[in-house]
C-alpha cells in the first residue's frame, strides 16, 4: 500500500507539507486521511476504517468536542459498532469470543473489588469507559480476519503519521508552553499531554515494526517521524522505551554483527543528543535530578496495597499527602484493588512473557514489539485501564498468535 500506491504516497505528502508550512492546519490534517480510506478501499470498508481511524488516533474526540459534542470517544466507539452491525460481514469465532470474555470478566472483577472502598463517582466513570472499551472490542472482534487485520495495520499507522503531523504543525505554529522548562515547550499534540501522546505513539508503534519486511523505506521513515514526536514531547520514560525497542530490533536484525549493530545504536542517540543541544540548549534541564515525588508517589502507592488488603478502592489513590497517584499501572492496580489486583497482574504477566516467547518463535512481529512496550509504558504511567490502544493492540496480539499461518507473509 505505502510504497507502491500513488494515492497514498500524494496524500501523505500534502499532509507532510501543510504540517510544516501552513499555519493553523491541524484540522486539515486530521480530516487528509478519510479520503485516502475512501479511495484505497470500497466505500464501505473505507468509512469503517475511517471510524477506526478518528478513534486510535484520537483525532474523531478533538473533531465532536470542537462542535461541543461530549463524550467524544464513548459516542464514537458507539457508531464505529452500529456501523459493523449494519454494514460489515461478521467474522466471530470461538477464539475471538473467549477474548471478550475474558476482557469482561476482568472489568466485571475489577469493578466488583475496586467499588469496595472505591469512590461513587469514580467507580461510576470507570463503568462507563469499561462499557464503551467493550462495546469497541466487540466490534473489532465481530470483523477481524487475515484480510482486515492488514487494513487495521495500515490504519494504524497512517494514525500514526497523523498524530505526528498534527504535532508538529501545532508546536511550530501554536505557541503554547507546556511544561516547567523556560525555553522549550513540550510538544502534547491532540491529546493536550506530552506524556499520553507519547505513549500513545509507542502503543501504536508495533505495526511499523510489522510491516518493516514488506515497506522497509517507508517503515524506517515513520519510525523516524515517530522518534522526532516523542523527543518533542520530553516524555522520559517513553523516550526510554522507544530506545530500548529500537535496541531490541537492531540486535535482532540480520546482516551485521553485534559489536556493528550496538556501535551503529550508540552512534544514533549520541547524534540525536548533539542536534538537539545545539537545537536548544535548555532541553535536557527536564532530564536532570529533579523533583523526587514520583518516587515517593511510588512508595504511597506501595504503601496503600500493604495496609489493606482490598486497596483503597476506584478513585481514591491519589488521596495523600502527595496528591498523586503512583505513576506506574502495576503499583495503582495494586493500590485500587489490592491483593486483588495481585493476581490479576500474574495472571496477564504470566499471558504476557508465554504470548512474547511464542511471538518470538513465530516471527509475529506486532505481538513480539508489543508486548515490551505495554510492560514498559505501564511502569511510568498509571491511567492505561481506559485507554483505548492497550485493548485495541492487545486485540490485535491475540488475534496473530492465533492465526493459522503467518500474517507477516501474507501480502
Amino acid at each position: 500500500m505505502f510504497e507502491k500506491n500513488f494515492t497514498t504516497i500524494l496524500i501523505l505528502t500534502l499532509s507532510l507539507i501543510f504540517s510544516l508550512v501552513v499555519p493553523n492546519s491541524q484540522y486539515l490534517l486530521m480530516v487528509l486521511p478519510l479520503f485516502l480510506f475512501i479511495i484505497k478501499f470500497n466505500l464501505k470498508l473505507g468509512l469503517f476504517y475511517s471510524l477506526l481511524y478518528l478513534i486510535i488516533s484520537g483525532n474523531g474526540r478533538i473533531l465532536l468536542e470542537t462542535f461541543g459534542i461530549p463524550f467524544a470517544q464513548v459516542i464514537l466507539a458507539i457508531i464505529y459498532f452500529i456501523y459493523i452491525l449494519l454494514f460489515m460481514k461478521k467474522a466471530l469465532n470461538k477464539n475471538n469470543l473467549i477474548f471478550v470474555i475474558i476482557l469482561f470478566l476482568f472489568f466485571f472483577i475489577y469493578l466488583i473489588f475496586g467499588g469496595i472502598k472505591g469512590d461513587y463517582q469514580s467507580v461510576l466513570n470507570l463503568t462507563s469507559y469499561f462499557l464503551s472499551i467493550l462495546i469497541f472490542v466487540i466490534g473489532l472482534t465481530l470483523v477481524i480476519n487475515k484480510s482486515t487485520f492488514n487494513g487495521m495495520i495500515e490504519v494504524t499507522i497512517i494514525s500514526i503519521i497523523s498524530m505526528c503531523l498534527i504535532t508538529f504543525n501545532q508546536w511550530l505554529f501554536l505557541d503554547i508552553p507546556v511544561g516547567e522548562v523556560n525555553n522549550f515547550h513540550r510538544a502534547s499534540g491532540v491529546f493536550g499531554n506530552p506524556n499520553i501522546l507519547a505513549q500513545n505513539l509507542l502503543l501504536l508503534t508495533p505495526a511499523v515494526f510489522k510491516e518493516l519486511k514488506n515497506y522497509k523505506f517507508f517503515s524506517i521513515s515513520v519510525l523516524l517521524l515517530t522518534f522526532t514526536t516523542i523527543i518533542l514531547t520530553q516524555s522520559r520514560g517513553s523516550l526510554l522505551i522507544f530506545l530500548g525497542i529500537i535496541l531490541l530490533f537492531v540486535l535482532l536484525s540480520k546482516g551485521f554483527n553485534i559489536y556493528t549493530k550496538i556501535l551503529s545504536f550508540i552512534s544514533v542517540v549520541i547524534l540525536s543528543i548533539i542536534i538537539f543541544v545545539n537545537f536548544d540548549e535548555n532541553y535536557f534541564e527536564r532530564f536532570g535530578i529533579g523533583s523526587n515525588s514520583r518516587i515517593e508517589a511510588l512508595y504511597v502507592g506501595m504503601e496503600n496495597f500493604v495496609d489493606s488488603f482490598f486497596g483503597v478502592g476506584i478513585g481514591n489513590t491519589a488521596n495523600n499527602y502527595l496528591g498523586l497517584s503512583s505513576h506506574n499501572n502495576f503499583i495503582h492496580i495494586l493500590s485500587e484493588v489490592g491483593v486483588t489486583g495481585l493476581i490479576l497482574l500474574i495472571l496477564i504477566m504470566v499471558y504476557i512473557i508465554y504470548a512474547w516467547i511464542i511471538s518470538f518463535k513465530k516471527r509475529r512481529n506486532f505481538t513480539f514489539f508489543f508486548l515490551p512496550i505495554i510492560v514498559g509504558v505501564s511502569f511510568f504511567t498509571h491511567n492505561l485501564l481506559t485507554n483505548y490502544l492497550i485493548y485495541f493492540g492487545f486485540a490485535l496480539s491475540y488475534f496473530e498468535l492465533k492465526m493459522g499461518q503467518d500474517i507477516n507473509e501474507t501480502r
